[in-house]
């Protein structure tokens, strides 16, 4: 697999210190952030640049609107204009020489527009007729500015997808401006939506101020400042914690670990980014880390964590429902060892693999090749590729019986024919709930057959296509299908049943008498349709004498059950069964 991890940075520079005060009452409502696009400075094709302003930037101002709440700014968002007054003469109290500074990719040419500037009569020189009015009055209705570039900086030559930065702030250190520099040389409107979506989410995260340099400035509730930043020694490395209070919620509970001090951040990066991410180790799959796999980011969340920071600066309120529907599980339970504990032992880090071997992620939601980057202290782990992805849009051009595609499909080590080496194969599978063995259990679909992995069942075998399936640990293989869905998983067998108004014993007898046959190999099978359609829809239907027998029935049943419990049952015999009465 070609791995092509890359990093997205964004700092925490602060490049001005001008600020502005009028702040309007105390309800927070959803943050009005206004882009400004530099079209001199946004060296895309056309169609690209016309995607950058009406599709992308509007669906991540959209994201920001949904989940952050501010006390709105009253009247216009300007900037301060006079730096200096004259003291003395005719133009005494008029402004003698004007702010400058710049907000962008370069911050001694991207100079802020004079219309976002506050209006003042500028004189530069002591004479009356020497002054004008200069700036236009700010924007209104906006809480925050960024000002949007695209342009081949030496940090796009080197690989990075974009960056961003504050620019100037509040009275209490809250942005109130921003920029975000998106490289022309990895912008691709072909490509993948949601990896040019999360870069853009990710860069205005830094510019209203998630790095290091803010968090350094939080905010508490009575409007003091305060450092969130911890340092500690964690497994014998110094490492740098976001140490905020809801922050460190939220890690206690996602890791459930009580002990838990703050949250790693990242210490490897360049422009600013040590310190301004998560910790890959720690949070993978989470959309603030610092890099990404080109072509692949909708495998990573919108989480809780960054929400939590957001929320702990006192300058936002966050909405913690808008997290992505695709959950971040990275770590997610495994305890205090996990963040404490060395990545070297899978005791501690379940992620741990041998370097290049081939798989499947930790989540099975792609194939990989077991590796390592900068960002992971030397930890190897299962990365996936750009055409590893199992969900999603695939080209049904390449598809055949034995190498299918599917729009929604998951990873499944494999082994194909006589060859030991195994390999991360997407198929087409379903988390199912088995009631009556009352375990979860995976439902695979291939090559025209369907059959079953359960616990203490270690591979199956689709002889058509001369391949084995290695099956997983199914509580892992699952943990997605179960956040999505909140625990409720489709039942192991969906019945499509039509059934008669009136049944008599004799109808019912005769159902089960064919299906009893079936205990013999497809257990699981033949009990579902006997306790969850046969015999509730008897007992609403038949007589009381005939309840009885069909109860004594039941009773001899049991036993019959118990004695082929002790056989071996292969699990693939199980084939799916409708019955139509």
């Amino acid at each position: 697999l070609n791995q092509q991890q890359q990093p997205i940075v964004g700092g925490g520079t602060r490049q001005n210190e001008n600020r502005i005060y009028q702040r309007a009452g105390n309800e927070r409502k959803p943050i009005r952030i206004h882009t400004y696009y530099d079209d001199q400075k946004i060296y895309l094709p056309s169609p690209a640049k016309k995607f950058l302003k009406t599709v992308l930037m509007p669906d991540v101002v959209n994201y920001f609107t949904n989940a952050l709440s501010v006390t709105p700014l009253q009247g216009n968002l300007s900037f301060l204009t006079c730096f200096s007054t004259w003291k003395t003469g005719p133009n005494a109290g008029k402004c003698r020489y004007l702010t400058n500074f710049g907000c962008g990719p370069n911050f001694a040419t991207e100079k802020v527009l004079e219309q976002h500037f506050q209006r003042v009569t500028y004189c530069p020189t002591s004479s009356p007729s020497s002054c004008y009015e200069y700036g236009g009055g700010g924007i209104p209705n906006t809480d925050f500015v960024i000002y949007v570039f695209s342009m081949l900086t030496d940090l796009c030559k080197g690989g990075t997808l974009g960056f961003a930065n504050a620019c100037v702030s509040y009275n209490n250190n809250q942005p109130f401006s921003g920029y975000i520099n998106f490289c022309p040389n990895y912008f691709d409107i072909q490509g993948e939506y949601e990896t040019m979506r999360h870069l853009g989410i990710h860069e205005v995260y830094h510019a209203l101020g998630f790095s290091n340099n803010y968090f350094r400035r939080f905010s508490r509730p009575n409007g003091t400042s305060y450092d969130a930043i911890k340092f500690a020694t964690i497994n014998g490395r110094p490492v740098t914690l976001l140490a905020s209070p809801k922050v460190i919620e939220v890690g206690r509970e996602y890791f459930n670990c009580s002990t838990l001090q703050g949250v790693e951040l990242e210490d490897y990066g360049a422009f600013n980014g040590v310190g301004s991410h998560w910790e890959m180790k720690v949070l993978r799959d989470e959309v603030m880390t610092a890099a990404t796999i080109v072509g692949i980011r909708r495998i990573e969340s919108l989480s809780q964590f960054t929400l939590a920071a957001m929320e702990d600066s006192g300058w936002y309120t966050a909405n913690f429902s808008a997290v992505s529907k695709r959950k971040l599980l990275w770590g997610k339970g495994l305890g205090c060892r996990f963040i404490t504990g060395s990545c070297h032992n899978a005791t501690n880090y379940p992620y741990l693999c041998n370097n290049g071997s081939n798989g499947c992620t930790y989540d099975y939601d792609a194939a990989g090749v077991c590796g390592t980057n900068p960002w992971m202290n030397g930890c190897t782990v299962m990365v996936p590729a750009a055409n590893s992805v199992c969900f999603g849009n695939s080209s049904p051009n390449t598809a055949s019986q034995c190498n299918p595609n599917f729009k929604k499909a998951k990873c499944l080590v494999t082994k194909q024919g006589d060859q030991n080496m195994e390999k991360g194969f997407c198929v087409q599978h379903t988390c199912v709930y088995n009631s009556l063995a009352k375990q979860i259990q995976l439902r695979i679909n291939y090559a025209g057959e369907q059959k079953i992995c359960r616990p203490g069942v270690s591979a199956i075998t689709f002889s058509q296509c001369n391949r084995t399936m290695i099956c997983p640990p199914i509580e892992r293989a699952c943990a997605r299908a179960i956040s999505q869905m909140n625990g409720n998983l489709p039942p192991f067998f969906a019945v499509g049943a039509k059934i008669y108004s009136t049944i008599t014993l004799a109808l019912v007898m005769k159902l089960i008498n064919k299906f009893l046959p079936m205990l013999k190999t497809d257990v699981d099978v033949t009990l579902r349709i006997l306790y969850e359609v046969i015999f509730p829809t008897a007992e609403r239907n038949i007589t009381a004498t005939a309840n009885q027998l069909l109860a004594d029935f039941k009773s001899q049943l049991q036993i019959l059950v118990k004695f082929f419990a002790r056989l071996e049952v292969s699990a693939n015999s199980i084939k799916q069964q409708t019955i139509f009465l």
